[in-house]
């Protein structure tokens, strides 16, 4: 997702946080930037082992304290950016070396900019530190439970701390979602011996993953076409954990095998005399096929990038299957656009062996998914647009205020 785009999700959220009016497990609202280092230290490391899988966010600029306004940080003297920070992280002696991964992101809105600091949630926790700094202790391990710190002088408690550490060694975590976690590190992989030439991952051989030409299936994808060789081999892509398979998916190598991936789901809304009036494939960002699909693609090389930008070029990809089932009422609700936006899209040119009847399907199936594409688009500006409505409204703000932060979410 491009940099503008995850902006303006963590404006949105940011907007939905200030709404609820209270602090949380995993946000912190502060006026001002901190006065001094070791009290920033400290927040950071609390937010660094809260007990969710999101991460920590520290809010500056709203004033908790007058209704959580909005407290212009522009011209803050303690102002700080992604590499201050980093620079200050990386200055101090944290046990076993790992240290929190922050960012920093200034965000413009009606009344003024707000700061959000973000704790990257992973599992190098508990963090601590093994040299004293200020008044933060080596040794002491601070959490963020509910809407409180530890506080400085004390530790947290112990039943907490093991619930740290069993995240650390993954414990407590499911099977797939600790495939999930290791498809996301592709460098980690290797090939086995064995004659399918296999993968595993170096620091836990029990998982694997292979890939198994499928010569039975003979079945075409519109996108098939978008390739310079549209000739596709199928395989079948196998997870396993030790013998067992614990996830399996369709296989494609495309453009003449210079690039491999797993096919996408098929979604579709609207009744039509054969099934779904409109379809599309797609993915849901973080889930397994995601991340199969990220972990295959050989980035960087030429042949293999320009095949996967023509691939994705008519895949949806969404942030979560709420948002999925959101987006095809709002596209069925305005099915008139829609129409219109396909009708729009110029004819794919098709091999001429194809029969009619496959030609008029696969340019159907090019068409809406193009149009399916600037939909999304729009349904998450409306989206945006609705989020910080919402905030107005709550906020009571003028009409001044509301032109402002209008003018805002358009640029």
């Amino acid at each position: 997702m491009e940099n503008y785009e995850k902006q303006q999700l963590l404006l949105k959220e940011i907007y939905e946080l200030i709404s609820l009016r209270q602090e949380g497990e995993y946000w912190d609202f502060k006026r001002q930037w901190h006065s001094d280092n070791g009290s920033l230290l400290h927040d950071i490391i609390c937010m660094a082992n809260n007990l969710t899988n999101h991460d920590g966010l520290i809010i500056i600029g709203v004033d908790e304290g007058n209704d959580f306004s909005i407290a212009d940080t522009t011209d803050d003297p303690n102002k700080k950016t992604t590499q201050n920070l980093v620079d200050f992280l990386r200055s101090k002696k944290f046990a076993g070396g790992y240290r929190p991964t922050v960012t920093v992101e200034a965000l413009c809105i009606a009344q003024g900019q707000i700061d959000v600091i973000t704790i990257k949630n992973d599992l190098n926790i508990p963090y601590y530190l093994d040299e004293k700094y200020q008044n933060v202790i080596e040794g002491h391990i601070y959490v963020r439970i509910a809407d409180t710190n530890t506080p400085v002088n004390k530790l947290a408690d112990r039943h907490v701390v093991e619930r740290l550490w069993r995240k650390h060694l993954r414990l407590d975590v499911p099977i797939i979602e600790t495939l999930s976690y290791y498809l996301t590190k592709p460098s980690d992989w290797d090939i086995t011996y064995d004659p399918d030439e296999s993968l595993y991952y170096r620091f836990a051989p029990e998982f694997t993953v292979s890939q198994i030409p499928n010569d039975d299936l003979k079945g075409y994808e519109f996108y098939f076409y978008a390739q310079t060789d549209s000739t596709p081999r199928w395989y079948e892509i196998v997870f396993r954990y030790h013998q067992t398979v614990i996830a399996s998916f369709q296989g494609i190598a495309l453009d003449g095998a210079r690039y491999f991936t797993n096919v996408p789901k098929l979604g579709g809304f609207g009744e039509g005399c054969l099934g779904w009036k409109y379809s599309y494939p797609y993915f849901i960002e973080g889930s397994l096929g995601y991340l199969t699909h990220r972990f295959f693609y050989k980035e960087g090389k030429d042949e293999c990038t320009w095949a996967h930008n023509k691939f994705v070029e008519y895949v949806l990809f969404f942030e979560s299957e709420e948002e999925r089932i959101s987006f095809n009422e709002y596209a069925n609700y305005n099915n008139k656009k829609l129409n219109e936006a396909i009708q729009a899209v110029k004819d794919f040119p098709l091999p001429e062996h194809l029969s009619e009847l496959e030609a008029a399907e696969h340019q159907r199936r090019f068409k809406q998914s193009l149009a399916l594409q600037q939909m999304l688009l729009d349904f998450r500006e409306e989206e945006w647009k609705t989020a910080t409505d919402n905030y107005l409204q709550r906020r009571d703000c003028s009409v001044y205020e509301y032109n402002s932060i209008a003018d805002t979410r358009l640029r």
